[in-house]
């Protein structure tokens, strides 16, 4: 059992945050250019409907967006935006704004455009997507993955890429529906549900699996039928962790790279998600993915399979039809969003940091007990389960250094301040980083993985004073001794 001691005097240091667990990453930080993602055009009439979150909730955004609208970055050719499809866009954004939680703003370049095939109604996808990045959940099997941007600034708390995070293209020549109330008729598409669809994609549902056709672009290396992940990369999206066959059997890791074996899969209507929170959205088993048996290039892979037509999960299927409004993601989506590391307003997740960080002492001599006073607080909407709070000691403030103790906390709300102390004896001289950190081993899945830490600095001097007493030496000579 660790000694703790309350002491009267606390003296109260400088506290500079540090990085959260781990310190670095895992490789360099990279970047490459991501995918966008199409919803095709369904000329058949459906009046399946599904209402927007209760109206109170819209009132409350927890992620901010910003809509550029016709921006220079628009590929294509473009034309102005009507006023009412403004309208219906900044509805579908507020939808979004409040079912996630995280710390950044996430901003839309929204294209109007007349070259867009007859049969897309519109496409998205994150400009970049980032890997390796500080606070990135890298370790272990998640090692070099790629994330989409808009999901790598919430992580990282800070802005990995400048200006615009989504690209999202619509058909300026469709026969649209711009009202806000869900109703649209048989004649017409509801703009508000193609919105929120690809805004879904830009947020991450999709991954960067492919089959190659044989013909054109090389996607998988030329030859028909070999499928592949990674592009030209090497390296998967998070998405891609999560997904496998109905034999329970990771696409990642059980068939080769660029195999047919690979592409046989992709195209086997046999392929799921497995992540526990689209589990549990879909009543415990992992909830199954669009793989036609003919690869539809922007597709396949990156929908939720046909089953979930006329379902309150419907929004993310590959197609919309005329007459259909799906105001809500579903349940199964935004448990999607949460496996590959989006925190939601249904799940909220905490926010572990030191706020206080103190000691008895700021200076003592080799020996000399000093004591730790630490403040871990859960700054986020969700509850943290238990994990360690752990005290470190080193001459550098970049790294760890040696552990000298932990706390344990059960549990700690959202909200909540969890008071703790530690008493240590140094060993040696010098001038030390005392350090504190929350989660340091990562137990807790936070939506900020970067502000776990904080230290404070503690001198440790020799002890000159020279020892008083008596001594007596061989022959019984009795000699005294004085400062």
């Amino acid at each position: 059992m660790k000694l703790k001691t309350a002491l009267a005097l606390i003296t109260t240091l400088l506290l500079i945050p540090l990085f959260p667990y781990p310190v670095q990453a895992d490789g360099p930080v990279e970047s490459a250019p991501s995918i966008e993602i199409i919803l095709k055009a369904d000329e058949h009439i459906s009046n399946h409907k599904v209402p927007p979150p209760p109206f109170p909730e819209l009132g409350v955004q927890s992620v901010p967006f910003t809509i550029n609208y016709n921006p220079s970055t628009c590929t294509g050719i473009t034309t102005p935006w009507p006023a009412a499809a403004q309208t219906a866009f900044a509805y579908a954004v507020n939808i979004w704004s409040v079912l996630l939680d995280g710390p950044r703003n996430i901003e839309i370049d929204a294209c109007w455009r007349t070259d867009m095939s007859k049969e897309t109604l519109g496409s998205a996808g994150a400009y970049m997507s980032f890997k390796n990045f500080i606070s990135a959940p890298y370790s272990g099997y998640y090692h070099n993955t790629w994330y989409p941007v808009t999901l790598a600034n919430q992580l990282a708390n800070t802005d990995l890429l400048a200006g615009a995070e989504i690209r999202a293209n619509f058909n300026a020549n469709q026969n649209w529906y711009f009202g806000t109330d869900g109703n649209p008729p048989s004649t017409q598409y509801d703009f508000v549900s193609v919105v929120l669809h690809e805004i879904t994609h830009g947020l991450g549902f999709s991954g960067y699996m492919n089959v190659d056709d044989g013909t054109g672009a090389n996607e998988c290396g030329g030859t028909a039928g070999v499928g592949c992940w990674g592009g030209t990369t090497g390296y998967p999206r998070i998405y891609d962790r999560f997904t496998e066959n109905g034999s329970g059997q990771a696409l990642l890791t059980a068939f080769p790279n660029f195999s047919t074996a690979l592409g046989a899969q992709l195209t086997g209507n046999n392929l799921f998600f497995n992540g526990p929170f689209a589990n549990a959205a879909n009543g415990g088993s992992p909830p199954a993915l669009y793989a036609p048996v003919t690869w539809d290039p922007g597709s396949s892979y990156s929908h939720l399979a046909e089953i979930f037509n006329n379902t309150p999960h419907a929004l993310m299927t590959f197609s919309l039809s005329n007459g259909e409004a799906i105001h809500h993601p579903g349940s199964i989506t935004l448990g999607i969003l949460e496996d590959i590391g989006w925190s939601t307003t249904a799940h909220p997740k905490p926010d572990l940091t030191i706020s206080s960080l103190s000691l008895n002492r700021s200076s003592v001599c080799v020996g000399e007990q000093v004591t730790i006073y630490a403040t871990e607080s859960n700054q986020g909407n969700g509850g943290a389960g238990s994990h360690y709070l752990y005290y470190y000691s080193d001459n550098s403030s970049s790294t760890y250094g040696t552990e000298i103790g932990s706390d344990y906390l059960s549990s700690l709300a959202s909200g909540s301040n969890s008071y703790q102390s530690f008493s240590f004896s140094p060993t040696s001289a010098g001038t030390y980083y005392i350090k504190a950190y929350a989660d340091a081993v990562g137990q807790v899945n936070e939506s900020i993985e970067n502000n776990n830490g904080t230290y404070t600095t503690l001198t440790v001097n020799q002890d000159t004073t020279a020892p008083t007493g008596s001594i007596t030496i061989n022959g019984g000579a009795t000699y005294a001794t004085s400062t």
